[in-house]
């Protein structure tokens, strides 16, 4: 549910206040985007945006560890549908099937492996463009400040992001992508079920997806590998053994 401004108390709007310029920082530091002048870029190309304001539940790991049971979460959401190619651009991202989950969950128990989770942060700001469209965002006043923008500049988008229609398909093929350089196998049954295999068709480990939710268990060299991936796109919460997916 989304939060109104107006609702809150001061020091909540406080509180959201710099969740927004989080989120700005996140968008900074993945590059997502660019200041630019506005006449560089085609009317119809310059896209809006917006701030969803939501309280975010916390675990009780989390919970514990901020002193509280909610922390406030803001996220710029790009009016996707304001995309003048909407219907000609690929953007169907599949999702971890049922039947894969159960899958990997039984090859943990049967090679007594350990059980993990993770989840990776604002991984819709890490797909890499695939076409050489100029897409235009008229940004906020929080990234206007920020970026010190003068009145007739707004922002290049260099990168995916939140709202556009084929966000979840840009960071799928840009996980992949990774994923097949450390050596992972595609499941021929299931595009989110990766295997670790040596040349003599050993399994080391399983890795499941759900758009930025992963799902894994391996042998130490599987746990190597995963922390080669942690480094290409850091991790947020990671939970072993018991926890909710």
């Amino acid at each position: 549910v989304e939060v109104k401004v107006r609702d809150l108390t001061p020091e909540q709007r406080i509180e959201f206040e710099k969740a927004k310029g989080k989120e700005v920082d996140q968008w900074l530091a993945t590059e997502t985007v660019r200041k630019t002048l506005r006449h560089r870029i085609p009317d119809a190309n310059i896209l809006r945006c917006r701030w969803v304001l939501t309280w975010k539940d916390l675990d009780p790991l989390d919970a514990a560890k901020e002193g509280k049971s909610r922390k406030a979460k803001a996220r710029l959401v790009i009016l996707g549908y304001e995309d003048p190619d909407i219907t000609d651009i690929p953007r169907d991202s599949p999702t971890l099937q049922k039947e894969s989950r159960s899958l990997l969950l039984q090859m943990c128990a049967s090679q007594k492996w350990k059980i993990r989770s993770f989840d990776i942060k604002t991984a819709f700001l890490r797909g890499s463009k695939k076409d050489n469209r100029v897409l235009g965002v008229d940004p906020p006043p929080e990234m206007r400040s920020r970026l010190n923008m003068k009145e007739n500049e707004i922002c290049e988008l260099m990168k995916s992001a939140y709202g556009l229609v084929n966000a979840p398909y840009l960071w799928y093929q840009e996980l992949k992508e990774e994923l097949l350089r450390l050596n992972f196998t595609i499941s021929p049954l299931d595009p989110c079920l990766f295997s670790l295999m040596d040349t003599d068709g050993k399994v080391h480990g399983l890795l499941g997806i759900h758009v930025d939710d992963g799902l894994c268990c391996g042998d130490e060299v599987f746990d190597k590998v995963i922390d080669q991936l942690e480094k290409k796109f850091p991790f947020g919460a990671k939970r072993e053994t018991d926890f909710t997916f």
